[in-house]
């Protein structure tokens, strides 16, 4: 597939495209990049067009003898323009599986990419799926099939200041730990 035939494809489908890449929506390359990726596929689903993903979220905790138990949140991302972009996940880490990838191998991607950890034992808690209006692509239809893990840092990779990852975009991404609620 090509812009061109996306392009196409959208407007056929009335998605108001229009408005996508304004402000921090993303763009119409953004959603071709996804589908070349094989992060995303683009079909109907009960004869509606759908942007339909596979994605996993990690929770990511620690056991700190003087803190108690403390999970990592991301703190925000800086934009490469400079600007700062707050984001309230609902858990620490999350990431669109690839092709051909299962959720264990996105999962110990994730880790690796936005904390520079390996080795860390995963639980699998859940896999939820849902149906919504994509806020990234506004008016295009998405179905999220989320696969839900936790971890916990050990002592030897813990990182009291929390991590930083920084995108081939320029992006940073900051983390850092919370305390949770006793």
């Amino acid at each position: 597939m090509n812009i061109d035939e996306l392009t196409a494809l959208l407007r056929e489908h009335n998605i108001p495209i229009a408005r996508w890449g304004l402000g921090l929506k993303k763009t119409l390359g953004d959603l071709l990049q996804e589908i070349s990726d094989g992060e995303t596929t683009v079909r109907y689903e009960n004869c509606v067009l759908t942007r339909c993903l596979s994605i996993v979220g990690i929770n990511v905790f620690h056991n700190d003898s003087d803190r108690g138990e403390l999970k990592l949140v991301e703190k925000m991302q800086i934009l490469a323009s400079g600007r700062s972009l707050i984001r309230n996940l609902d858990t620490s880490l999350g990431e669109k599986m690839r092709s051909g990838e299962n959720p264990c191998e996105c999962v110990r991607r994730a880790i690796l990419e936005e904390l520079g950890l390996i080795g860390l034992i995963l639980f699998h808690q859940d896999t939820v799926y849902s149906m919504k209006s994509s806020d990234s692509y506004p008016g295009l239809r998405t179905m999220y099939e989320k696969h839900l893990f936790y971890c916990n840092v050990p002592h030897n990779l813990f990182h009291l200041d929390g991590y930083m990852e920084t995108k081939l975009d320029g992006r940073r991404i900051l983390f850092e730990w919370i305390p949770l609620a006793t």
